[in-house]
């Protein structure tokens, strides 16, 4: 049989072939065509009738034509299938997760499996899950690629695979979140991303870089999508239990994260909640199941996902998984909350929050390292550490750094004793280098001097960070040491504002993560 591609997975899979290294000539796709379906039946009837002469964007439509149409060429072996299980290794995450999708879809079999294929053509999927990707350029990166992956992967082994239909929306932004709901009809919505607290969810903007979607904002789209199918959202995403609270007023079954999330346990817990789903478990029961994946993998239960449900207005108990009960925290802060067992979530989720690479879980008993940060006045330099400070925020509220500035000044303090405070207990003191900057030695010369006088007396680490071209800034003296002297970030020596980054944002993050190294060493030496 045929295989029916829609008119958006035609289109992107066409794009996916014409993109394939060895199909810029018509020597090389013919060998590329030949090793995919070498040793299998009728492949030579397929090599003799496929044109492969023309151009690339032209012949890849033919493929993908042809090779839909073709139909099986073995028991359980569509010819579609056995080309894209071979080219899958040659293409990139976001598009190999896009193939494991086609075929969980299409039931493109590649003969994997033990038991017959039922022939499903007659059917159309019952369910729609409709997968939202966001991993802004100026966050920290996630693998959702593997996520989505795993989730598409695990449905297609799944006993009643035939039954849920997977969409998927990369880069995802908020009109496009919008179309895909119009679009898609989907019964599951499953963000998976970064989340900001109370602020609400981030998206991307035109740019890739991050759009904050507000609580409010998010609440009332499903709101008006509540009564057109959608029974259960999934908010894969830190901090993200406060906009599943209030999606709940409208969808029956929402899942948020009360706390940050490591990567690892985000990944575990889609693929444990899609694992039950598939085998035809109530969402409740699969919300359990994810859990549990979760704490499989020894991961501390304040991770752990929490429920909420249309009728009850409130967090299902957190299911039992064999690690220790989480205890919520308050704080008088914290605004317009009252201390509940049904609303476990920490005050840190006034922040902004980022799920975590499993290596950046810092441990509890550290101490946060102050990292004092120097800086012009000049507007320039200050719109450019408010910048980087965003980009340093998920260190923070992890505890790995606090970061102090004079603009963290409270008003009515006295701003030497301040300053002398903060120089004493700062481990790492930042120089932000500019021609401002350098301009501003004279004002900045007590900070600065006294900076240089703890690196040689008690080891602080003091760090230029190479803002803006400043001339001949590594031949400034301070003190006994050449400023040039001291390694500065981004390691590269290139500044933020120069042409060798794609975009701010790019340096931004190269500074933070090489800073992290610096911390988690200092960390050990302690």
């Amino acid at each position: 049989m045929s295989v029916q591609l829609s008119q958006p997975d035609f289109r992107r899979l066409t794009q996916i072939v014409q993109k394939l290294p060895d199909f810029a000539n018509v020597r090389d796709r013919r060998r590329l065509v030949a090793a995919a379906f070498e040793g299998v039946p009728k492949a030579d009837v397929i090599l003799s009738r496929l044109d492969l002469d023309g151009m690339p964007m032209a012949v890849s439509v033919d493929v993908v034509r042809f090779l839909s149409q073709f139909g099986q060429v073995a028991d359980r072996k569509e010819a579609l299938g056995v080309f894209l299980n071979y080219i899958q290794s040659f293409t990139g995450d976001e598009d190999s997760a896009f193939i494991q999708i086609l075929f969980h879809n299409y039931s493109l079999d590649t003969g994997q499996h033990t038991t017959p294929m039922q022939d499903n053509s007659h059917l159309s999927a019952s369910k729609t899950i409709l997968l939202l990707a966001s991993n802004p350029l100026n966050q920290a990166r996630l693998r959702l690629d593997k996520e989505v992956r795993e989730i598409g992967s695990g449905l297609q082994r799944s006993r009643y695979r035939e039954r849920y239909n997977l969409q998927q929306i990369w880069a995802v932004r908020a009109d496009e979140l919008r179309r895909a709901l119009l679009d898609f009809h989907p019964e599951i919505v499953h963000f998976c991303g970064h989340g900001s607290g109370t602020e609400g969810i981030i998206l991307e903007n035109d740019v890739g870089e991050a759009r904050l979607v507000s609580t409010e904002a998010i609440a009332g789209l499903f709101k008006l999508f509540a009564r057109r199918g959608v029974e259960c959202v999934v908010l894969n995403a830190c901090y993200s239990v406060i906009q599943a609270e209030a999606i709940a007023k409208h969808i029956n079954y929402v899942i948020g994260m009360s706390d940050l999330m490591r990567d690892d346990a985000a990944i575990k817990f889609a693929v444990g909640f899609y694992d039950a789903i598939g085998a035809g478990w109530s969402y409740d029961e699969a919300y359990e199941l994810g859990c549990n994946a979760i704490a499989s993998e020894g991961i501390p239960q304040e991770l752990v996902p929490k429920l909420f449900t249309k009728d009850a207005n409130a967090t299902i108990a957190s299911p039992d998984v064999s690690v220790e009960p989480f205890t919520p925290k308050f704080t008088d802060s914290t605004p317009n909350r009252q201390p509940s067992t049904s609303r476990l979530i920490d005050n840190k989720s006034l922040g902004l929050g980022n799920r975590l690479p499993v290596e950046q879980k810092h441990p509890a008993n550290m101490l946060a390292i102050e990292v004092l940060v120097l800086y012009s006045s000049s507007p320039t330099d200050k719109k450019l550490w408010k910048e980087l400070e965003k980009t340093f925020k998920p260190l923070e509220l992890q505890g790995i750094i606090k970061l102090w500035d004079t603009s963290k000044i409270i008003a009515g303090r006295n701003k030497k004793d301040e300053m002398e405070k903060h120089l004493n207990s700062a481990r790492i003191i930042l120089l932000l280098i500019s021609k401002d900057f350098m301009a501003s030695l004279n004002q900045l010369n007590y900070e600065v001097q006294r900076a240089m006088v703890k690196r040689e007396a008690e080891g602080t680490h003091v760090i230029p960070i190479l803002l803006s071209n400043a001339a001949n800034w590594q031949n400034i003296k301070l003190g006994d040491v050449q400023l040039g002297n001291l390694q500065p970030l981004p390691g590269n020596g290139h500044f933020v504002t120069g042409r060798y980054w794609k975009n701010k944002n790019e340096a931004f993050v190269t500074i933070v993560e090489e800073l992290e190294e610096l911390v988690k060493n200092l960390d050990s030496e302690s």
